[in-house]
């Protein structure tokens, strides 16, 4: 979505949109701008003093980073099923806390007669707490159909006998994709990609649709008003974008007292908030890398088991070619387990740094690829795979970014 300045003042045809919505259906890129905009600086002029959330244009990242600019996930054991409602959603036990107490409310008014019928909407969250390992699976899953589609039209399949030439051979592809289409956990979870939901943090709503129509005629109803009240009293944040998208309020007093009835005595919201109800995700990258790439390399085993290698060899003082016809094995359980707890080798280092680097569209040229991965390498052989990852995101920093998908370097 373009972004739309901060500047208050209305051009002539946002001021046409008071009288009108304008034309629905397929419209010029203009028009849509224009609504937009129009959307983005007078919705809440019907609101009072109330402001709505608005993350698109704010904080991107919200409850996907922490106050350390660290890409995180909810500790899994405080992801608690929301038991007071139908269907089987889950949240971070205070945020299904915050909304049953939101659900008690909102059913109370309606009992009241506060809610008029016609405009009472579901509660029942379309959307909530969602794994990131499943959201990442099958985001991979899409790569590895795209990757199997470049190596059949390079006729690169022919040249991976085993996992570490299809590593040699796939780097090729992740070299121009992994800038739009990040493949590491941490930067698939600051992707686009990746939705809000993995956070714990967020429920949405059944809705129509997000269109500029739906969401302009929901925030003026009666009900908005009503809905937006209850959410403030119980912790939430709307989505300004999304009215029907709920977030739990970490600047919330409310939501802050509620967090503080999951802490321990000696426990305070400013500096164990992050630390215990979230992990860091640097923890899980290399783990799901392996595997992935591991699951990929078997994909393509079992759909193109077979494979003609050529050889040369000397004869007589000749050097000939023959064709060798080579299966491809698949990594089995035992050894894909080993590959993932026992101390990882060179290439895999050197492959996840490939990767980092493409996914941060780093320029830099093969000498200093090579001197990263034998530098970072030597402290995770000697130290450890953190104190390894802080050198290697610190050295990042130290190089320029390109312009474009091309590297000077390569795996």
């Amino acid at each position: 979505m373009k972004k739309v300045s901060d500047n208050k003042e209305l051009t002539s045809l946002q001021e046409g949109f008071y009288e009108t919505d304008g034309p629905s259906g397929f419209v010029s890129t203009l028009v849509n701008f224009e609504r937009e905009s129009f959307y983005q600086k007078t919705i809440e002029d019907t609101l009072s003093e109330k402001r709505l959330f608005n993350k698109s244009y704010g904080d991107i990242f919200y409850c996907k980073k922490n106050k350390k600019n660290e890409t995180i996930v909810p500790n899994p054991k405080f992801i608690k099923s929301m038991n007071f409602i139908k269907g089987e959603h889950k949240s971070l036990a205070f945020v299904s806390k915050a909304y049953q107490n939101f659900v008690t409310e909102w059913n109370r008014e309606i009992e009241k007669g506060t809610i008029p019928e016609q405009q009472n909407i579901e509660i029942i969250p379309s959307k909530s707490y969602t794994s990131f390992e499943a959201e990442y699976s099958k985001t991979i899953t899409e790569y590895s159909l795209l990757y199997s589609s470049y190596l059949q039209a390079t006729n690169s399949i022919e040249k991976i006998k085993d996992l570490k030439t299809f590593i040699k051979q796939i780097s090729k592809i992740i070299a121009i994709e992994t800038k739009t289409n990040p493949f590491t956990i941490s930067k698939f979870i600051e992707s686009k990609l990746c939705p809000d939901t993995i956070s714990g943090m967020v429920l949405e709503l059944p809705h129509k649709d997000n269109e500029y129509v739906t969401k302009k005629k929901f925030i003026k109803s009666q009900v908005f008003t009503v809905f937006q009240d209850i959410a403030t009293r119980n912790g939430f944040a709307i989505d300004k974008n999304n009215p029907w998208k709920l977030y739990f309020n970490l600047e919330s007093p409310v939501s802050r007292q509620i967090v503080e009835s999951f802490l321990g005595t000696d426990e305070k919201f400013s500096s164990h908030f992050y630390n215990k109800f979230f992990v860091s995700t640097i923890q899980y990258d290399f783990y799901f890398f392996i595997k992935y790439v591991v699951e990929m390399y078997n994909v393509l085993c079992i759909s193109f088991p077979l494979t003609n290698m050529k050889e040369s060899y000397s004869c007589n003082g000749k050097f000939l070619i023959k064709t060798k016809t080579i299966t491809r094995e698949p990594i089995d359980r035992k050894t894909r387990e080993e590959l993932l707890n026992a101390q990882f080798e060179l290439y895999w280092w050197r492959f996840f740094i490939f990767v980092r680097l493409c996914e941060q569209n780093v320029n830099l040229n093969q000498s200093q690829f090579e001197n990263l991965v034998e530098q970072s390498y030597s402290i995770y052989e000697t130290l450890d795979e953190k104190e390894a990852m802080e050198y290697f995101e610190l050295s990042v920093r130290s190089f320029s970014r390109s312009h474009n998908k091309t590297r000077n370097f390569s795996y």
